[in-house]
């Protein structure tokens, strides 16, 4: 009796749920087995439009956001009604101890460049390291106008 009602609770329709999309280290430029990085891009583009999801691509230099056809893929993104954030240039390991604050900022600063002026662009995202390590002293780094500070979750 227990697991029939557990059944017909499982059946019922329930409210929709909310979930963020988000792609990490954009705009990964590596082709795959199947499909060169345009190609990837403009699939995952159609499936997301087709489902009407929006996206959110945390973007650096490092991983091909520097290059023009980088930029290219992550201006389509943007056209494509697709948050755009910054995720510094150089995607560096913050708990390494010679990675410091002022370089962080501008680091950080030189991925915003990359971004500011493409479409969907939005908040920059504050990269999170251990205790004691350069970004968990980033409440220094918040200066006004440097950058425009971002809301984070730390899972």
């Amino acid at each position: 009796m227990l697991r029939r009602l557990f059944c017909l609770l499982l059946a019922l329709p329930l409210p929709a749920q909310k979930v963020a999309l988000s792609l990490d280290d954009a705009p990964f430029l590596r082709p795959s087995p199947r499909l060169a990085a345009p190609a990837q891009h403009q699939a995952m583009l159609a499936a997301l439009k087709a489902r009407k999801v929006q996206a959110i691509l945390f973007a650096n230099g490092v991983n091909g956001g520097d290059t023009a056809e980088g930029k290219a893929i992550l201006r389509a993104w943007g056209e494509a009604g697709h948050l755009l954030a910054n995720h510094s240039y150089s995607h560096w390991d913050l708990n390494r101890e010679e990675v410091t604050l002022a370089a962080y900022e501008a680091d950080a600063l030189r991925g915003e460049a990359l971004l500011r002026e493409l479409p969907g662009f939005t908040w920059m995202e504050m990269r999170n390291g251990s205790v004691g390590s350069t970004m968990s002293n980033s409440a220094q780094y918040t200066a006004p106008g440097a950058v425009t500070p971002a809301p984070t979750l730390v899972l």
